[in-house]
C-alpha cells in the first residue's frame, strides 16, 4: 500500500484516551501492524531490489552529500512520545536554505505546511490560518506539541552530520554513517538507496529523552530546478517554476 494510503486509512479512525494518559486507536493492535509493516519495510511492494554499495571514503562520500543542497523526498513519518503515537505522511522540498515541508495525517485537521529560510519560518494549516516564528521547532512545539529538529534535519536526512558541532559516529563496511550522536539524539540508518551516483538514507530512527522518531523514505529526488512554492489550499506551483531533469528514486 502507498504511504499516503496507508495514513489516509488511520486517519479515518477513531482516537481514545486511556489510562495514563496514553492516546491510541479503537482498533489499535492492527493500526501497529500497519505501522510496524510499512516502517520496517517489510511490504513486499515497498523491498526494493538489494542494491549495490560502492566503498567510498567518508570524507569523499561527506563531501557529495554535501553537495547536494536541492532535493526532495516524500516518506513516512511515525512520532511517539511519551503519551501519543502518531503516523503521517511527509514531502519535503529543499532549494539551497529555503526548505518547504508538507504534512498530512491524523494529527492535523486536513494539511499544514510549514516553510521558510533560517530566521523567517511560517505555518500553514489547511483553513490559510498562518503563524510565524524564529524557527520551525518553535512552531512545531506550539502547534502540534512536540520539537522535531528539522533544523538538524536538513543535514541528518542526507546521512550527515551538523557540521561544526561534536558528534560521535559510527560507520559500515561501505563508509555510510549508520549511526549519529549529535544535540542530544541518536540517529540510526538501518537501510539506503542509491540516487544518481550516491547512496541517500531510506530508513532512519531518531531518538531522543522524549521523542522517538521513524522515517521510511519511499523517494528521493535531487537537483530540483526551483522551489515550487505551494500553498496550503490550492497546492499550485508559483510563476515561473518549471520542470527540469533530475535524478530520482523511488524506494
Amino acid at each position: 500500500m502507498h504511504y499516503k494510503a496507508i495514513v489516509k486509512s488511520l486517519a479515518k479512525k477513531s482516537w481514545l484516551r486511556i489510562n495514563r494518559g496514553v492516546t491510541v486507536n479503537i482498533t489499535h493492535s492492527s493500526i501497529v501492524l500497519l505501522v510496524f509493516i510499512f516502517l520496517a519495510g517489510c511490504a513486499p511492494q515497498l523491498t526494493p531490489a538489494p542494491p549495490s554499495y560502492q566503498l567510498i571514503p567518508w570524507q569523499q562520500r561527506a563531501n557529495a552529500l554535501a553537495n547536494i543542497q536541492n532535493w526532495q523526498f516524500k516518506s513516512a513519518l511515525s512520532i511517539i512520545t511519551p503519551h501519543r503515537a502518531t503516523i503521517a505522511a511527509i514531502d519535503w522540498q529543499q532549494t539551497g536554505r529555503h526548505f518547504f515541508i508538507h504534512f498530512s495525517g491524523p494529527f492535523f485537521i486536513g494539511d499544514a505546511i510549514i516553510q521558510g529560510y533560517p530566521g523567517t519560518v511560517t505555518f500553514t494549516t489547511a483553513r490559510n490560518e498562518t503563524y510565524t516564528a524564529s524557527t520551525p521547532e518553535k512552531l512545531l512545539q506550539t502547534q502540534l506539541g512536540w520539537q522535531l529538529p528539522i533544523s538538524n534535519l536538513n543535514y541528518w536526512i542526507r546521512g550527515l552530520p551538523v557540521p561544526g558541532e561534536p558528534a560521535t559516529t559510527q560507520f559500515d563496511q561501505y563508509d555510510h554513517l549508520i549511526q549519529l550522536k549529535q544535540h542530544g539524539w541518536t540517529i540510526h540508518y538501518t537501510d539506503f538507496q542509491p540516487v544518481g551516483k550516491i547512496d541517500l538514507p531510506r530508513k532512519m530512527t531518531l531518538d531522543s529523552a522524549s521523542l522517538k522518531v521513524k522515517l521510511a523514505i519511499q523517494e528521493w529526488q535531487i537537483s530540483l530546478p526551483s522551489y515550487r512554492c505551494l500553498t496550503a489550499v490550492s497546492r499550485k506551483p508559483c510563476r515561473g517554476s518549471r520542470p527540469g531533469p533530475r535524478d530520482q528514486v523511488a524506494g
